[in-house]
């Protein structure tokens, strides 16, 4: 895994609870 990776990972993970909290 490189560090791309995790923080590509982290800013998805990061939309995806702001959609969440949006509903």
């Amino acid at each position: 895994m490189r560090m791309e990776f995790r923080i590509e990972g982290a800013a998805q993970l990061e939309a995806n609870l702001a959609t969440l909290g949006r509903r």
